[in-house]
Parts: C-alpha cells; sequence; structure tokens
C-alpha cells in the first residue's frame, strides 16, 4: 500500500504525466506534402518538448519530498533524454570540426546537451543506486552533465585543427569550469562520506578550466603571430620564379621581335 507521500506525489505528478503520455501519441500522417511534413515535424517536437518538461516536473516533486524517484519512471526519462543527448552533444562536436558554422552550432547545442545528459545521468544514477540523497543527486547530475559535454568537445579538439578549442568552447570550459571546481573542493572538504567523490569532481572540472585558458592563450598568440606577419613593412610581396618580357633580337641589319625569360633557377 502507498505511504501518505507518495500517494501525494503521484497526485501531484499525474497531471504533468497524462500531459507527457497524450504528447507522445504520435499524429496520423494526412498526406506527404512539404506543409504537412512541417507541420508532423512541429508536433514531434512540440510533444518531445512536453514530455521532457514533465519529466522535469516530476523529478523537481520528488525532490521537493525527498523520495526516491519511481523505477519506472527513471527508465522512462534515461530511454527518453539519452537519444536527445546523443544529439545536443554531436551538435558540440560538429562545432569543433567545423570551421564555418562552428560558433552556431556550439552554441545552439551548449545548453541542450547539458541539460539532456544531466537528465539522462540522473535517471541512469537512480536506476544503479540511492546513496546519494535525491535532492544532491540530481545537482550533481547536472554538473557531470555539464563537464561531459565540455569534455566531448575538448577531446574533439585533439584530433582536429590546432589541436586547441575554440574560443566558443574554450570560454564556456573556463566559466563552467571554474564555477564548478571551486564548490566541489568545497564541498570534499565539509561531506567526508563522499569526499573521494567531490574531489573526483573538483579535478575533472579544474581540467575543464585549465584546457580551456590554455586553448584560449594559444588562440590569441596565433592570431597575433599572423597580424605581425601581415602588417610587418619590412616583408616584401614574394617575386615570381621567372618573368617572361618583350625583347628585340638583331639579325644582320634585321630586328626581330621576340622574347626573353628572366628568373632564378
Amino acid at each position: 500500500m502507498a505511504s501518505p507521500s507518495t500517494s501525494s506525489l503521484v497526485s501531484r505528478a499525474s497531471p504533468w504525466l497524462l500531459a507527457a503520455a497524450i504528447a507522445a501519441i504520435p499524429a496520423a500522417e494526412a498526406s506527404a506534402s512539404p506543409g504537412d511534413a512541417f507541420a508532423a515535424a512541429g508536433l514531434g517536437v512540440g510533444a518531445v518538448g512536453i514530455v521532457d518538461v514533465g519529466f522535469l516536473a516530476y523529478d523537481v516533486l520528488v525532490v521537493e519530498d525527498d523520495n526516491e524517484p519511481d523505477e519506472g519512471a527513471m527508465i522512462a526519462q534515461t530511454a527518453v533524454w539519452a537519444p536527445q543527448m546523443a544529439l545536443a552533444n554531436a551538435l558540440i562536436i560538429l562545432g569543433q570540426v567545423d570551421q564555418e558554422s562552428g560558433p552556431v552550432l556550439t552554441l545552439a547545442g551548449l545548453i541542450p546537451a547539458v541539460f539532456s545528459t544531466g537528465m539522462t545521468t540522473f535517471g541512469a544514477w537512480s536506476l544503479a543506486n540511492h546513496d546519494v540523497p535525491v535532492g544532491p543527486r540530481l545537482g550533481v547530475s547536472f554538473m557531470v552533465g555539464a563537464d561531459f559535454v565540455l569534455t566531448a568537445g575538448a577531446i574533439t579538439t585533439a584530433f582536429v585543427g590546432d589541436h586547441v578549442a575554440t574560443p566558443w568552447l574554450a570560454i564556456p570550459e573556463i566559466a563552467i569550469g571554474s564555477a564548478q571546481a571551486v564548490p566541489s573542493f568545497v564541498q570534499a572538504a565539509r561531506d567526508p562520506d563522499f569526499r573521494a567523490a567531490w574531489i573526483g569532481l573538483g579535478a575533472w572540472s579544474t581540467a575543464i578550466a585549465v584546457h580551456g585558458a590554455v586553448s584560449v592563450a594559444v588562440s590569441a598568440g596565433t592570431r597575433t603571430a599572423d597580424d605581425a606577419v601581415e602588417t610587418d613593412p619590412t616583408k616584401k610581396p614574394s617575386a615570381p620564379p621567372f618573368v617572361v618580357a618583350p625583347t628585340v633580337y638583331t639579325e644582320g641589319k634585321r630586328s626581330l621581335p621576340g622574347a626573353v625569360l628572366v628568373g632564378a633557377f
């Protein structure tokens, strides 16, 4: 028999879960026209958005009541958020590979990637064990999600370009990594039961912040060197390896037009 707190939780969450269930019902395809295709895509995105809001509301409710989330809800949450996590992180990775559209891809995918990774982490963690209270578990899940996303981008940069993060990834690395490193080390001193985990999270966040700072420094140095070469007044334009010039040949009393090849070989 469900306890009063559990019954209250279910009753409060049921409107959200009902809305999510209704939104998840696929719409019938009436025709194959482009307009209908866009409409179907819009309905699909809206349905996913409502489902996402439903799971987020459920997580907030369990945190408020300090109850463990239902196992079935966590299985569904992980299944729904994991594909979104993969898609959003793909934008971050592509943002480091595509030099032309990199800023747009990275900035567009950063928040969705962090959020979806945090929700997926919370669902999987809640299925794995309940050692950490539900409130801190939800908060740390988003911290882990942010570090995971930035690490995915940083690893990608090791294989492309100058092997450093682009500015539109490096600056979030510095900001988010620093913001998470400090409270992690503070919490490590206050929480002896999970000290090792807090130290690990702090070290991870610190490494991300350092990677971002090094990337910014290297990028700034490269741009400075390029600008110095372009504006150096002593640098002369390079000459072609050879030049063909018209000339006149004299043969006896006759002058004939011709050409001469001048250059360094």
